[in-house]
């Protein structure tokens, strides 16, 4: 998605334990206040300033294993929306510089961090009522709180923000954009472009859709209609698998794959496939089925190096086909067309006569290039009445009705 400059930022507080009986953080309340100047980079930091960007603030003890642990996943979804905006702030819970110092050189932090001995950071801890990390709080773009939970909810909550803030790309998090998202998927199932409604249906993250909200049961229909879909497509594949035809399972496959790209049923499908390609008996059956793909590719290339007359070669591909496909019918193909040309099975010479016949039509093409085309017509006839099964008699015929 583009990177719009001007629309909401994310900033990320990871919270210590709040408890539900005092908690200052309520969503659908303003945030408290939060105003400080940056750890090492001493940049002036205040929440207000960022209204109109979606925020999220993070206290955490920099040697708590937990938080260690969490910041990986932290970091995750802030570089994945940073195009968006995505900011990230800190503010840390420690009583001693070494901590933060040490949190902040293993984690390569370019964020803002706040610390604090006791007391201003005190402060804090009863605003945000804040006494353990790590937690996270979001700040929606119009300085409310959307979020107070843990980490592993929070990429969830970053995205319904950005889409309450109106940022191009996650319109789908509002409920007119939601509405109006599966009104177009429906409309696509109806018209049976599944591959296109089915990717914009996994695009819809599952937090956009409140439970109880109209969208709800659109978006619980559409869901089964895929699982629906997905299902017999499935099946297909099965039932080609209980018949004995494993190569036309497999191609079904394929197409689910290649069709539904980016929609889930495309990896259950390369699943699929590559379970079926350790069977020894699929091994076989598409070891067979590449070789007489070799064959058949072989012979449309003999014919193509015959039809331009460039016969040795052709002669030389019908041989190649004859010896290493001997057991399959394009070689007695080949064999009809080295019998034609006057060519040996094996390496031998071809029929002098075939040289001949090329001489003559070679002599005939010359006269027809000086403009003596009667001249030419008589050689013409003359390839087809001493070489009437050659490669050159066929070319011959062409040339005169070229020349009537």
């Amino acid at each position: 998605m583009p990177k719009f400059a001007h629309l909401p930022l994310i900033v990320c507080l990871v919270f210590g334990f709040v408890s539900d009986a005092r908690a200052q953080v309520v969503v659908g309340e303003p945030a408290p206040p939060l105003q400080f100047e940056a750890f090492r980079t001493k940049q002036q930091v205040d929440l207000r300033r960022l209204h109109g960007n979606v925020v999220i603030v993070h206290f955490f003890h920099g040697l708590d294993a937990s938080t260690r642990r969490e910041m990986p996943r932290l970091l995750e979804v802030r570089n994945r929306y940073a195009r968006h905006g995505v900011v990230m702030l800190g503010v840390s819970l420690d009583n001693n510089q070494a901590a933060v110092v040490g949190f902040a050189d293993t984690f390569d932090a370019n964020w803002s961090i706040f610390y604090a001995m006791r007391g201003r950071l005190d402060d804090y801890r009863v605003a945000w009522d804040v006494h353990f990390g790590p937690r996270v709080v979001v700040v929606g773009a119009d300085g409310l709180v959307t979020f107070n939970g843990d980490i592993a909810r929070l990429e969830d909550a970053v995205v319904k923000a950005l889409g309450e803030a109106g940022v191009q790309g996650f319109e789908t998090m509002t409920a007119e954009g939601l509405a109006a998202e599966l009104a177009v998927i429906t409309k696509l199932f109806d018209d049976r472009k599944f591959g296109d409604a089915l990717r914009r249906l996994t695009a819809i993250p599952a937090s956009a859709v409140d439970d109880g909200s109209p969208s709800a049961p659109v978006y619980a229909e559409l869901v089964e209609r895929a699982r629906q879909f997905g299902s017999t497509a499935f099946a297909e594949a099965d039932a080609l698998l209980e018949a004995g035809d494993a190569l036309a399972a497999l191609g079904h496959l394929q197409r689910i794959a290649n069709e539904l790209a980016d929609t889930g049923f495309d990896q259950q499908a390369r699943d699929r496939i590559e379970e079926l390609r350790r069977d020894p008996a699929v091994r076989k059956a598409l070891a067979a089925a590449e070789r007489r793909d070799g064959a058949t590719k072989a012979l449309e290339m003999a014919r193509m190096l015959e039809d331009r007359g460039n016969v040795d070669a052709a002669i030389a591909r019908y041989r190649s086909i004859v010896r290493l496909f001997a057991d399959l019918p394009e070689a007695e193909t080949a064999k009809q067309a080295l019998e034609r040309l006057g060519a040996k099975t094996d390496r031998g010479p071809a029929d002098p006569s075939l040289k001949k016949a090329e001489r003559l039509y070679r002599l005939a093409e010359s006269y027809r290039a000086a403009g003596k085309a009667e001249t030419a017509r008589a050689k013409y006839e003359e390839v087809i009445e001493n070489y009437p099964d050659t490669f050159w008699a066929k070319q011959a015929r062409k040339a005169l009705q070229e020349l009537e």
